[in-house]
């Protein structure tokens, strides 16, 4: 989840499902991870005040930064470098993971090796 710097929340080391109850919230717009999200979490989307869904994290951080919602997302997706907002996981719930995708019969030699290489420079820096 990220959330502003000045938020209450976002210098605990995680939030509790008691926490999400109370956080004006965005979440992503794909059903499916929607679904997965709250079956996690053994919640409802009515249990939660979501305000809005979104699709690209970055776009949703000018929200973020004006302490309208705190914003669902991925381990890593907060670009580096920005210290008004912070990233504050969801206490016992499983890392989220990315998946690549592509087309049937699509030659993915050289894409799938800058993947691989990008996704190592990535966990470097985070130290995992």
């Amino acid at each position: 989840m990220i959330l502003p710097a000045s938020s209450k929340w976002s210098t605990n080391a995680s939030l509790t499902v008691e926490d999400l109850k109370q956080i004006p919230l965005l979440v992503p717009r794909n059903v499916l991870i929607q679904s997965n999200l709250l079956m996690r979490l053994g919640l409802s989307s009515l249990d939660l005040n979501i305000l809005g869904k979104q699709n690209l994290v970055t776009n949703s951080l000018k929200l973020v930064r004006a302490n309208v919602a705190g914003c669902f997302c991925a381990k890593g997706a907060l670009p580096a470098g920005i210290s008004d907002l912070n990233f504050v996981p969801i206490e016992k719930l499983p890392s989220i993971t990315h998946s690549m995708i592509w087309r049937r019969e699509t030659h993915l030699r050289e894409p799938l090796t800058r993947f691989i290489e990008l996704t190592k420079l990535v966990s470097e820096s985070d130290g995992e």
